[in-house]
């Protein structure tokens, strides 16, 4: 699972927009799973694989994510830090309807 995040912020009045922090972080988690002896994958079981490991993953990263923003904005003295809001994860990504692909 691999994060990419742009944080842009932006002052002045909408004609006229002066980057003040432009900041782009990559985080990274790697997951598995393994199946019982026997088991096979059958498309319902390769559709609940893809969702643990697009939306649980996910969530799992994203905090870290949120950390460094927060961390790294507040190290640098010259702003307030940016603290990224909480995001639903499994709203999001059914909003997005991102598309894995499985292969076996």
């Amino acid at each position: 699972m691999i994060l990419d995040s742009r944080v842009l912020v932006l002052r002045g009045d909408s004609d006229q927009k002066e980057v003040l922090v432009d900041l782009a972080i990559t985080y990274f988690g790697i997951f598995g799973f393994e199946l019982n002896a026997g088991a096979t994958l059958d498309e319902g079981t390769k559709e609940d694989i893809k969702r643990l490991l697009v939306v649980n993953a996910t969530a799992i990263v994203l905090p870290y994510l949120r950390s460094a923003v927060t961390v790294i904005t507040a190290d640098t003295g010259i702003f307030p830090p940016i603290v990224l809001p909480i995001i639903n994860v499994a709203a999001m990504i059914d909003e997005t309807k991102k598309e894995v692909t499985f292969e076996d």
